[in-house]
This record gives structure tokens, C-alpha cells and sequence, in this order.
């Protein structure tokens, strides 16, 4: 788990700090107390689906 947060955010703090938070509300949902790499995988994929929207309305405003 820690290997892909590691390698999704590049290394970089502020991006792991992200993908950790957004892995607790997937541990939350699924009723673990332990966030496992099924959480870590769901962080990824949303903050990789915002980067993507983000960068969709950005092309439609400009």
C-alpha cells in the first residue's frame, strides 16, 4: 500500500499527504479500521479522476 501511494504521488509530500486522506473514507465505507491497498487503489483512481476533470474544465473555460 504504501509503495503505490508512494509512486501514484511521485514522492511528493503534499500528494501523499492527499492520497492518505483520501484513503480514509474508502477504509471508512468498506467498515475496516485498517487502511489496506483496495483503499490506497481507490484514493488513486479519485484523485486521478478530479486531476482529469480539473483539467477538462480548464480546457472548456479556455
Amino acid at each position: 500500500m504504501a509503495a503505490l501511494i508512494h509512486t501514484a504521488s511521485r514522492g511528493y509530500p503534499r500528494a501523499i499527504n492527499n492520497l492518505a486522506i483520501q484513503a480514509l473514507p474508502a477504509t471508512f465505507i468498506t467498515d475496516k479500521a485498517i487502511v489496506d491497498e483496495s483503499a490506497a487503489r481507490a484514493a488513486v483512481n479519485e484523485v486521478i479522476a478530479t486531476e482529469r476533470r480539473r483539467a477538462a474544465s480548464k480546457r472548456i473555460i479556455q
